[in-house]
């Protein structure tokens, strides 16, 4: 089993209701995929956002694909693009 920090930005974080959770995997290690995945119950189309590059994903800080490996005590983070100016 794993725990993970996940942190929520932008629109994220007012569905819901909090800007970080800890969440535990009943894997090892896994997929960027399957802790989206694992948060979907709660966080409808979350993949499909990711996909459609409405949200980005990072993995202890550093921007990751849906394949990055996700391991016990990293953080995760869902957060909307960023645009310069």
């Amino acid at each position: 089993m794993m725990r993970i920090t996940v942190k929520y930005f932008g629109l994220l974080k007012k569905e819901t209701g909090k800007d970080e959770e800890k969440i535990e995997i009943k894997q090892q290690s896994a997929t960027a995929e399957e802790v989206v995945a694992h948060l979907e119950k709660k966080l409808k189309n979350l993949k499909k956002r990711i996909q459609d590059e409405q949200l980005l994903i990072a993995v202890n800080h550093e921007y990751v694909e849906l394949g990055a490996e996700v391991k016990d005590g990293d953080e995760v983070a869902f957060f909307p693009p960023v645009a310069g100016g």
